[in-house]
């Protein structure tokens, strides 16, 4: 069987014309804390790199591998990022779109072509939205990996000086959303899922 990743989608874009087809993913939008990162990427039909799949398939060491391979051989990547505060402001999709779309405006290079992870984006530039677009797009599976990761270092550090059952005060947490309900000790929630890697990028 064939690997489900693959660049199928961009050989249909340039079959009708299209040439800078940019990748676009997020990472974030199902966490209780921090910002809500997302990456654009132009792959060089060129110049192959091995490998691209769903992040969440990929070991950690594989992904640091390809990392660089993408920043180095991609024309053109960019990453944007939208902080707790706007989140709550917003609400996390449009936050992830407003994250999107900062990052597509960033790229040194103007696509004519988007490729999205389950998303339309108010820009007028032709669109293809996917869904599990990181598991079938080789462009959008090369989103996730130039994105700078902000774990919370300052929170982390926090909660782990503390002794094991004090709670560190919520409103002295710049990284806790407070749209999102579901934990009453927020910054001790946020130390646990740290310490069992659930931290979901």
């Amino acid at each position: 069987m064939s690997r489900l990743c693959s660049s199928r989608f961009e050989r249909a874009a340039r079959k009708l014309g299209w040439m800078r087809i940019a990748g676009i993913d997020e990472a974030g939008r199902g966490a209780l804390f921090g910002p809500v990162v997302a990456a654009a990427v132009i792959l060089n039909p060129k110049r192959r790199i091995v490998g691209l799949d769903d992040s969440k398939k990929l070991a950690s060491e594989r992904r640091e591998e390809l990392a660089p391979r993408i920043r180095e051989h991609a024309l053109a990547w960019a990453v944007a990022e939208v902080d707790a505060q706007r989140i709550d402001a917003w609400n996390i999709y449009q936050a992830s779109r407003q994250a999107m779309t900062a990052a597509l405006q960033q790229l040194t290079i103007p696509p004519d072509y988007l490729l999205i992870d389950a998303m339309q984006l108010d820009v007028l530039i032709e669109q293809k939205s996917l869904i599990k677009g990181d598991a079938r797009s080789i462009s959008i599976a090369a989103a996730w990996l130039p994105r700078k990761r902000p774990t919370p270092h300052a929170v982390n550090s926090a909660a782990s000086s503390k002794p094991k059952n004090s709670i560190v005060i919520s409103a002295a947490c710049p990284f806790w959303r407070r749209s999102s309900r579901t934990c009453a000790t927020p910054c001790a929630c946020c130390a646990r899922i740290l310490a069992s890697q659930r931290w979901r990028w």
